[in-house]
């Protein structure tokens, strides 16, 4: 068969790595950077998070989480890191799950990829601009302009596949042309949100916190009080707002709720209120003629210490001696429910993922679109999004696995 992949990104190499392993298919792979997989290098930090052992069902979201996490119970982690090895790639697991190439650095991924896509069956067509893709009583043409001169390159083919991705992190390369693509094929598309991404909110909750880290217990509220969602971990404190693993997971709830949000946070979850209480006590005691704002010197960053004392309205100066009940109490509070007000995600500029995007339901467990036969879907074009620590990317490998194994044994076995 001839196969069209727009889309050379992680789940386009990984479909067309897997189905060029039938020498009876001819690939062509459209990517609209100039070169490809340039998004694998800015995951991880630079690092390249592949996957994440901790899988489970819950770490998935959209209207494909069943579909997703169906494939994955297929091709998985383990699957997964197998795969790699086979191609040559030395990873390790780090304690929680998540792994990364042995290089510690993205482009050994990025290396192992292309070098894996270097077959006389695989062609590939960078700087691409103005897809279109049009259905013919045998199969689809493709019409696009190619490279710096806009020539204009036209190709038949029996079967397409979109993996374009989604809007996010545009300064990567990301487009909406995949949800352009499909649609006009007549899929439904679901509005899209920015997620894994970082918050916002006001300035004062944060004063003097640029840089520091702590590890909290957070629950995201609307106005009423009603939480929205939960997670707990390190919270990465930014300029303008919050960051951090568990910040990143609950990004999507965020940008998908429009009512005002605030964040609660449990600064010490290793300490009932009782016990912050006692702390407080032992620390009068101890040195009453201490400053307030060394109070929670041993438990905290001295900065992080400073902003609790400032967010229960005490004086930093007071000496702890004169700490009345109220003022206890206030601390205690503090410790335990510290607030960010006017919670708010950064835009897709600087999400890693979109939730959102072409409604899975109408695509088989192949991956093959139910609308239009012989048209296949892979990656985060699809409304499938994860939580934070590689199971985007578990999804564009297991995605394109998917697809490209089912075009390898269409090939093989008609």
């Amino acid at each position: 068969m001839k196969i069209g992949i727009i889309g050379a990104g992680a789940s386009g190499l990984m479909t067309a790595i897997c189905a060029a392993a039938s020498e009876k298919n001819e690939i062509f792979l459209f990517e609209r950077q100039d070169r490809v997989g340039r998004k694998i290098l800015s995951t991880g930090n630079g690092r390249c998070n592949l996957t994440n052992t901790n899988m489970d069902a819950d770490r998935y979201h959209g209207t494909g989480a069943g579909l997703a996490w169906r494939l994955i119970s297929k091709f998985g982690p383990a699957e997964t890191l197998a795969f790699f090895r086979e191609l040559g790639l030395i990873t390790v697991v780090e304690p929680g799950g998540r792994a990364y190439p042995f290089s510690d650095k993205a482009n050994s991924v990025l290396d192992i990829l292309r070098s894996a896509a270097d077959r006389k069956n695989i062609h590939m067509l960078t700087g691409v601009r103005d897809i279109k893709i049009g259905k013919t009583k045998n199969g689809f043409s493709v019409s696009c302009k190619c490279g710096e001169e806009n020539s204009v390159h036209r190709e038949t083919f029996d079967r397409i596949v979109i993996c374009c991705g989604s809007e996010a992190s545009p300064k990567l390369g990301a487009t909406k042309d995949g949800y352009e693509l499909l649609k006009s094929f007549g899929h439904k598309f679901i509005e899209t949100h920015p997620a894994l991404v970082r918050l916002k909110c006001n300035r004062e909750d944060i004063k003097g916190l640029k840089g520091i880290r702590q590890d909290a217990d957070i629950s995201l509220c609307c106005k009423n009080g009603t939480v929205i969602a939960q997670n707990s971990g390190e919270i990465q404190f930014t300029d303008t707002g919050l960051s951090g693993p568990c910040i990143f997971d609950i990004s999507g709830s965020v940008s998908a709720d429009k009512r005002p949000k605030y964040i609660k946070a449990d600064l010490m979850p290793l300490l009932t209120g009782d016990e912050v209480r006692e702390y407080i006590r032992n620390k009068v005691t101890g040195n009453p003629a201490a400053p307030a704002k060394e109070l929670f010197t041993g438990m905290f960053h001295s900065r992080i210490g400073m902003a609790v004392v400032q967010k229960s309205e005490v004086s930093p100066e007071m000496s702890v001696g004169r700490l009345t009940g109220k003022d206890t109490e206030k601390l205690v509070r503090t410790v335990k429910e510290y607030i960010f007000r006017d919670v708010t995600t950064e835009d897709f500029r600087e999400a890693q993922v979109a939730a959102g995007g072409i409604d899975a339901r109408d695509f088989t467990d192949s991956l093959e679109s139910r609308l239009c036969p012989g048209l296949y879907a892979a990656g985060e074009v699809l409304d499938v999004d994860g939580d934070c620590g590689g199971y985007n990317l578990q999804w564009a490998w297991t995605s394109g696995y998917t697809v490209g194994s089912a075009l390898k044994d269409l090939a093989e076995n008609g």
